[in-house]
């Protein structure tokens, strides 16, 4: 019976140094070789828009390609919008219809919606290289100078 019991210590024993074996030679690499596991966490741009009547001012005017934070404060009396769109056009060149730009008509990005004065709000989008336009949408604001070009580059 002892015998037994030394055997089966001893198989014990080797099960586990063959798992702590296998645990140390193994990698992060599937059979392919690309890398697998946890991603690392990418770098996120973070834009300050404040919105006033009447303007968008970002506090830069160009920021690098990739996601972008936009974090939004409305300073204004009343409420407003950020809407990103990407456009070669000048700021103020864009189509108006009914006193908004009509964003099936433009390359729309995307939105933080109308939130009210005195609060801030965020959207993340991620932004290709190139020119944008940062405009409030709501009715007559884009007319009345709520527009502004950004550079990704």
């Amino acid at each position: 019976m002892f015998k037994r019991l030394q055997r089966f210590g001893l198989l014990v024993a080797f099960g586990l140094a063959a798992v702590a074996l296998l645990g140390a030679c193994s990698s992060d690499e599937d059979s392919s070789g690309e890398a697998t596991g946890t991603p690392t966490e990418t770098s996120e741009t973070t834009l300050a828009v404040t919105l006033s009547e009447w303007a968008v001012e970002p506090d830069a005017s160009s920021v690098p390609a990739g996601e972008v934070k936009f974090s939004v404060s409305n300073e204004g009396t009343v409420p407003h919008e950020l809407v990103i769109i990407r456009s070669e056009a000048a700021p103020d060149a864009l189509p108006v219809e009914g006193g908004i730009v009509p964003e099936d008509e433009v390359d729309f990005v995307g939105e933080v919606e109308e939130f009210p004065a005195g609060e801030t709000d965020s959207g993340s989008f991620n932004l290709d290289a190139g020119n944008y336009v940062l405009i409030c949408n709501i009715p007559t604001h884009y007319e009345q100078g709520m527009r502004v070009a950004l550079k990704v580059e």
